[in-house]
């Protein structure tokens, strides 16, 4: 095997061996993020005493009524009902509540989409909605409701009534006891697993922006991954958001409105990411179109949000679900049009994973506007499908940015590869002679006049391959290589021209030259003493000439001086051994 042969069969193992390289550090960084979180979420939770005991729930307690807008009214027990609308009264009745186990004050707890309330324990309130903040149009959207009871509260029937105060229904409500002052805290008992896997999704996801992000800078070409991470870390935001934990946080209409907030942000991303996907002309700028649109929404439903007009982020949410639906169905037309498009790897997994989760994102769509406008009985219909979708694309974005974090190596390895072929003579290791002449044309782009060039030419080389073999010469040859870097490197330059013959050049004035030449001499020395067993010395003859000041050369002028001097070094040394 020759050692083209032998180079190219390196590069093939590095390549496998750094694509698995890459593929164990990213799993390895996941495995430490859910390690490392789920550590600091049993430290939190033993910290503060979180423990599902300290969520009580009252559903199976409930009995309610709805007076709807046309005068009609409907009875339910537990903690489903019909869907309450915009001009319908909710009214909510614990008729036994549960006995303070706590030892302490005690708080009612509970989540309502943009409504009025008020609590009653017995006859007297315990809680009136703030509604001078609906007054001044501040609406809010999913709100955490935290009722601090009076110590007989179990004594009493407690009663809340919820009246929407904007187009959004719903069809459930949870209600919970928790000890007084820890309400926050406890969003998390029972939730555990959730929180965590939705936290390690969040770092997840980020670091996978920053990361793709970082490849995109370094390639100079954008990957429309990034979109797909900024998509699924807002939607990701938007799921704690929905799930209460951002709450945890905040206490404050931060943590109601920014479950939306986060919602409505993530099409922006999801949009451009379609349209950096699509070829078709016209498919593409539809799609450009959409993210121009929810931009702007987004802006719309934060001003409507914040100022006095009387309606929020929830009460345009069908908007934005009609958009959403638009945009999917052009999508899924573009797939039709383009079936026939060649994509990348990396992009076909993007793409195939992308698609499964606009599936099931498509049938939580649908089933969250069916449950919150009809109500439903069937059990499994009362479950999201939001997280699953959230994994699944969590999943798709790793392996897709794994695999461009690993093509990005390999890429990167195959060009230092050829970068050595092109410039590293393959035996020693050291520049070769097209590294040489790109160091020659340095010096002359940068019209250096000082400087000392030398020539090198190996004695007994010839002899010694055609007695002892390659081996030997190539053991002689790697000898003085090392010696020319160990002199060399900090000094100019250096390469193997060709053959035996070697040359470096020294920038600076004479002095530097004839200090680099003693080097050298004593490093040839050295190598001999430690070398005994060589059946060859190095016995090296050297040419060189100067450029000064006063006489610049040009420097292929000087390389082709100094290997004439070295020509006559060599036989001037052929003369004192034959004597």
């Amino acid at each position: 095997m020759n050692e083209n042969d032998k180079t190219q069969q390196q590069m093939k193992t590095k390549q496998t061996s750094s694509e698995f390289s890459a593929f164990r550090h990213i799993l390895k960084i996941l495995l430490i993020a859910v390690l490392g979180f789920g550590f600091l979420l049993r430290l939190f939770l033993a910290f503060n005493g979180i423990q599902q005991k300290y969520k009580l729930y009252m559903n199976d307690r409930l009995e309610g009524e709805i007076l709807h807008s046309d005068g009609s009214t409907e009875n339910f027990t537990g903690n489903t009902f019909p869907a309450v609308k915009l001009g319908d009264k909710l009214t909510l009745t614990v008729t036994h509540p549960l006995e303070n186990p706590y030892g302490m004050g005690a708080d009612l707890c509970f989540f309502a989409i943009s409504s009025n309330v008020e609590v009653f324990c017995g006859e007297e309130q315990v809680y009136q909605q703030d509604e001078s903040l609906i007054e001044q149009g501040i609406m809010p959207c999913d709100q955490f409701y935290v009722v601090s009871l009076v110590p007989d509260y179990a004594e009493k029937p407690l009663t809340i009534t919820i009246i929407p105060v904007d187009r959004t229904s719903f069809t459930s409500i949870d209600l919970w006891l928790s000890p007084g002052g820890h309400a926050s805290k406890n969003l998390l008992a029972g939730k555990e697993m959730a929180f965590l896997l939705l936290i390690t999704m969040t770092v997840v996801s980020g670091f996978v922006m920053v990361l793709l992000t970082v490849l995109s800078i370094s390639r100079k070409q954008f990957n429309p991954t990034v979109l797909m991470a900024c998509f699924c870390f807002l939607i990701v935001l938007w799921n704690l958001g929905s799930q209460g934990f951002l709450y945890i946080l905040s206490d404050s209409l931060a943590a109601s409105h920014g479950e939306y907030a986060a919602l409505y942000l993530a099409c922006i991303p999801l949009s451009l990411y379609m349209a950096f996907n699509i070829q078709n002309k016209l498919l593409k700028t539809i799609m450009f179109g959409f993210a121009l649109f929810f931009t702007g929404f987004f802006i719309y439903g934060t001003i409507i949000t914040f100022t006095a007009v009387p309606a929020s982020y929830a009460t345009v949410l069908p908007v934005l679900h009609g958009a959403i639906l638009l945009m999917m169905v052009t999508y899924f037309i573009s797939i039709y049009v383009e079936r026939g498009v060649k994509r990348g790897f990396a992009q076909q997994i993007a793409e195939i994973g992308f698609r499964i989760c606009i599936v099931i994102g498509m049938l939580e769509f649908l089933r969250f506007n069916f449950v919150n406008n009809y109500g439903t009985s069937v059990p499994f219909l009362r479950h999201s499908l939001g997280a699953i979708a959230i994994a699944e694309l969590v999943l798709t974005m790793i392996l897709s940015a794994g695999y461009t974090y690993a093509s990005d190596l390999l890429e990167k390895m195959e060009k230092e590869q050829l970068r050595r072929l092109a410039y590293e003579d393959s035996l020693t290791g050291i520049p070769n002679r097209s590294a040489c002449y790109r160091n020659l044309d340095d010096l002359t782009a940068r019209k250096v006049k000082q400087y000392s060039m030398m020539f090198f030419d190996l004695n007994f080389l010839k002899k010694a391959n055609d007695t002892y073999g390659h081996d030997v010469g190539d053991q002689m040859l790697n000898l003085t290589a090392e010696t020319l870097k160990k002199v060399f490197e900090d000094r100019g330059f250096y390469g193997r021209w060709g053959g035996d013959e070697f040359i470096a050049c020294v920038t600076g004035g004479k002095e530097k030259g004839d200090a680099a030449l003693a080097a050298f001499r004593k490093e040839v020395e050295a190598v001999n003493r430690n070398n005994r067993d060589l059946p060859y010395g190095l016995s090296i003859a050297i040419g060189r000439v100067d450029s000064t000041e006063e006489h610049p050369l040009d420097p292929i002028e000087a390389l082709n001086a100094a290997d004439d001097r070295m020509y006559e070094e060599k036989k001037r040394m052929k003369a004192l051994r034959e004597d």
